[in-house]
């Protein structure tokens, strides 16, 4: 009985602090060679065209054999990011891009998306775990790279993201866990399954 009086007012005193930190958190990341999109923008910074071999990219972070966030385009594939349903001409493309599609299988895209995101719930405890409140931060920075490689000479290079991402998502239920127990409903429902 001592035992379930205390366990009791351990859990009270949990839900009355609302401590955040007893609240799942997860991260996510599609890099393992950068930290910070600082670091992928000095990498990128060190790359300089038509002076630095494909070979000379792994060891800046941008692995253009094993990475598993490489995408390697052909020269369709080049023609594609750059020319969106042929909202641009050949001429008004960059003399490097324009170089790689003329040139076709000669020339090779590496597009790289590094990513790397943390959520965490933040808020009361109780009013998360009961489903009435939930408040989730998401944090992180995303970058998408290119560059152009003929002949096994980098061409062209291209860096564009989101150096600090920052979003907050908040769900508020009136019914708490009555309010699922509704959505389910209305699913069977939906599904013309009666309950």
């Amino acid at each position: 009985m001592m035992v379930l009086v205390r366990g009791t007012a351990l859990f009270a005193a949990l839900v009355l602090a609302g401590c955040s930190s007893l609240l799942p958190s997860e991260s996510e990341s599609e890099t393992q060679s950068f930290t910070s999109y600082a670091g992928v923008e000095a990498a990128f910074e060190r790359v300089v065209p038509l002076a630095t071999r494909a070979s000379e990219l792994t060891p800046l972070g941008f692995n253009v054999t094993d990475a598993t966030n490489v995408e390697v385009l052909s020269y369709l594939g080049v023609m594609e990011h750059f020319m969106p349903r042929n909202s641009l001409l050949l001429q008004d493309l960059d003399p490097a891009v324009r170089s790689c599609i003329l040139r076709r299988e000669r020339c090779l895209g590496y597009r790289f998306n590094l990513e790397h995101r943390e959520q965490q719930r933040v808020g009361n405890v109780a009013l998360d775990m009961l489903s009435f409140s939930r408040t989730t931060v998401t944090n992180g920075w995303s970058a998408d790279v290119i560059f152009l490689v003929d002949q096994g000479l980098v061409t062209y290079k291209l860096l564009s993201g989101n150096p600090n991402y920052d979003r907050t998502h908040e769900r508020v239920q009136p019914l708490g866990p009555l309010q699922d127990l509704s959505g389910a409903a209305a699913d069977l429902a939906i599904d013309g399954v009666t309950p």
